[in-house]
């Protein structure tokens, strides 16, 4: 497959896609798409992510509150909703399975001689509405798809990572301009998605302290 050739946004020169440009030494944004310049005061961090994030699904905590009535003290109700229909989908799963095997032993039952097929038939419908509205229930649980801050955070944390690794081993042949203004850029960013997970972590520390 050939590689995709686009313009340097900084350098104006041909280059194929990659992390950096093999003539300014800048990096290069995917697909060609300048990134917009953004100071040490203004770095993207975890918690920015997170909240952009949120601003992008405006329902999703009317979404988690739809299915559960209850609060706990300490614990922000977002992440409480998530954190139940996590469970409550663990529970629901098992039940599915449950039904699905009573569903095939009446089957079997069914295929008996002595078999009372009027009561078997009458279980086989009460099955099969136990198995839609379970069913149901495991589709609405489903639709809940954030994420926790816990869980988010070392994501970001390995990409920031990744380039910090890849800018190391570009070192020799790109402008040593570059190679410092990006390293602090990437080093400000780790330090502090390494602050908000630490912050992260100990919320979680509540949460099971609040839950238990």
């Amino acid at each position: 497959m050939p590689k995709l050739v686009f313009e340097c946004p900084f350098c104006r020169q041909k280059v194929t896609d990659g992390d950096f440009c093999k003539y300014c030494g800048r990096p290069v944004p995917e697909q060609g798409q300048p990134e917009p310049r953004r100071g040490p005061g203004s770095q993207h961090t975890g918690s920015g992510s997170i909240k952009e994030a949120a601003e992008t699904k405006p329902n999703s905590e009317d979404q988690t509150r739809s299915f559960f009535g209850i609060s706990v003290g300490g614990l922000d109700s977002k992440m409480l909703g998530i954190l139940l229909a996590r469970a409550e989908l663990h529970v629901v799963r098992e039940e599915l399975d449950a039904v699905i095997r009573q569903i095939e032993a009446t089957r079997q039952a069914l295929l008996l001689k002595q078999a009372d097929r009027e009561l078997l038939a009458s279980r086989a419908e009460s099955l099969k509405e136990l198995f839609e509205t379970t069913k149901g229930k495991h589709t609405q649980l489903m639709g809940v798809k954030d994420s926790l801050p816990i869980e988010v955070i070392p994501e970001d944390l390995a990409v920031q990572e990744s380039k910090l690794s890849k800018l190391d081993k570009m070192k020799g042949s790109i402008d040593m301009g570059v190679y410092h203004e990006e390293h602090e850029r990437i080093v400000l960013a780790i330090e502090s998605l390494r602050k908000d997970l630490s912050k992260a972590t100990d919320e979680s520390r509540k949460w099971l302290k609040a839950l238990s």
